[in-house]
């Protein structure tokens, strides 16, 4: 086996420690410090967290206020616009840098209060769509240099002190070691505000939901907050939160600006969070150009690469809006024909490109779990990613897989190599028994020595960290903390 892949294979907690101070990002000159760390993020964690930073969000669903905000994605100098609807005004507006920052997980970076906050006018209709709310503007923020690269979370407050949010990011064009790539045009596919989301849409039985579903979905639009709680603070969150508190050195950005090819390639690894569902074919690229580089992968979620979405835009005031179209059947689609641009399965014709020839896994049949979050069950524990944790083969981390299920499949296209190393049992949607198989997946690839992981399931990262409902599981923990020392000491032997 050439050395590359030797020296994953050979991982050990001293591996990455050894290894050249390359990325420090301290003008100190070198120090022992471990590779893929970040000092900045560990100088902002000794900043005060605020603790009311979600006060609200958890307090049932109220319709009473509501807000979005453009550009989803922005960097220093540029401007965050703020659109808000609500019954009670005035109100203020509070941004939020979400993180560790000693256990509070989230700090105050800027706010307005005593903003006039009317009632704005109905959205236009989600059918044919895009749905976009063309409200005036409410609040705007000039991001400076001292808002720090990351996940933010921007709370909406009425006179009341009824709250909603949405999320966004700031981002560095600066290489990281790891580019942390956060799924908004997931988010939005299954963002039902208004009722419609690109799953379902008015109707009173299933089949006409279903028929009714929208075909395009806008980010002109407010996030409700069953969405904001159970895909962003309820699991790609808790990933931010622990590479925060490790002081890892990661950037973010959004899989839209991945999409448009924004940000240098990171020094270890691209890592995907969550529920990454909907990729366009220019991310498909640019992801596999990336592993051909050597560039690692980390696939920290599941049921990943699963529809071809495109991106068009939408007009709001003269600024041009990002909009997620995908019809999700051929037929319908007026690209339905064309390879890369049919918005279908990714494996279907005419793409005929089953994902798992770049994760390794891949969602099949009946892999919608009914009994989640179920066992994480260790296939493999003799493979290095589980040194330190304890864990042996059969063990088990309970009650972190959930809620979908991706698994080696037999196609032909699975990667030469690939390794199982934890799978589970569940029982599938509409079934009785636990028949179903979850599997997380590792491989190496040559030439390139580039590492892939898939963690086969969407909730991986409800056990890295302690938040509401979610306890953080110190050998899942070690696991991810053993697998970036992995992307570093492949990288570092190239």
């Amino acid at each position: 086996m050439p050395s590359r892949s030797h020296a994953f294979l050979q991982i050990t907690l001293g591996v990455a420690i050894t290894v050249a101070a390359a990325c420090l990002d301290s003008p100190a000159g070198p120090q022992l410090r471990r590779p893929g760390r970040s000092l900045l993020v560990e100088e902002e964690n000794l900043r005060p967290g605020s603790p009311d930073w979600d006060a609200g969000l958890y307090e049932g669903v109220d319709s009473t206020i509501a807000g979005y905000g453009l550009p989803f994605s922005v960097r220093a100098g540029d401007t965050l616009h703020v659109f808000v609807s609500a019954k009670h005004g005035p109100g203020s507006v509070s941004i939020y840098r979400l993180g560790w920052y000693d256990g509070v997980g989230a700090r105050r970076i800027a706010w307005h209060v005593g903003l006039p906050m009317p009632a704005q006018p109905p959205c236009t209709a989600p059918l044919p769509g895009p749905s976009v709310c063309p409200w005036a503007e409410t609040d705007a923020f000039v991001v400076t240099p001292q808002w720090p690269p990351g996940l933010y979370l921007a709370r909406l407050s009425d006179s009341l002190g009824r709250a909603s949010a949405f999320p966004f990011v700031v981002r560095s064009d600066k290489p990281a070691a790891f580019h942390v790539v956060l799924p908004f045009a997931t988010y939005q596919a299954y963002n039902a505000w208004d009722g419609t989301n690109l799953y379902r849409g008015p109707g009173t039985t299933a089949q006409d939901a279903h028929a009714n579903r929208a075909v395009a979905v806008s980010f002109a639009r407010p996030w409700t907050v069953l969405t904001l709680r159970g895909v962003v603070l309820g699991v790609d969150y808790l990933l931010v939160r622990w590479l925060e508190e490790n002081a890892y050195d990661a950037d973010y950005m959004t899989d839209y600006d991945f999409h448009v090819g924004r940000g240098p390639d990171p020094r270890f690894a691209w890592l995907f969070a969550g529920h990454s569902e909907y990729w366009t074919w220019p991310m498909w690229l640019r992801a596999n150009a990336a592993r051909d580089r050597g560039i690692n992968l980390g696939f920290l979620g599941g049921n990943d690469i699963y529809w071809v979405a495109r991106y068009e835009s939408a007009s709001l005031n003269g600024r041009n809006v990002p909009v997620v179209v995908c019809y999700r059947d051929a037929s319908r689609d007026p690209e339905g024909s064309i390879p890369g641009l049919a918005t279908v399965l990714f494996r279907l014709p005419p793409n005929n490109t089953p994902e798992n020839a770049l994760l390794g896994v891949m969602s099949a049949d009946h892999s919608v779990m009914r009994s989640s979050p179920v066992d994480l069950v260790v296939k493999d524990g003799a493979h290095p990613l589980f040194a330190g944790t304890g864990l042996r083969t059969g063990d088990r981390i309970p009650h972190v897989a959930g809620w979908e299920a991706d698994r080696i499949v037999q196609n032909g296209a699975t990667p030469l190599g690939t390794q199982v190393l934890f799978q589970g049992s569940f029982i599938p949607m509409g079934d009785t028994m636990p028949t179903g198989l979850m599997q997380a997946a590792v491989y190496t690839w040559l030439p390139s020595g580039a590492v892939v992981f898939a963690s086969g399931q969407p909730g991986f990262a409800w056990g890295l960290s302690t938040y509401r409902q979610f306890t953080g599981r110190p050998p899942l923990q070690r696991f991810l903390s053993n697998l970036l020392d992995s992307f570093v000491a492949a990288r570092s032997d190239q």
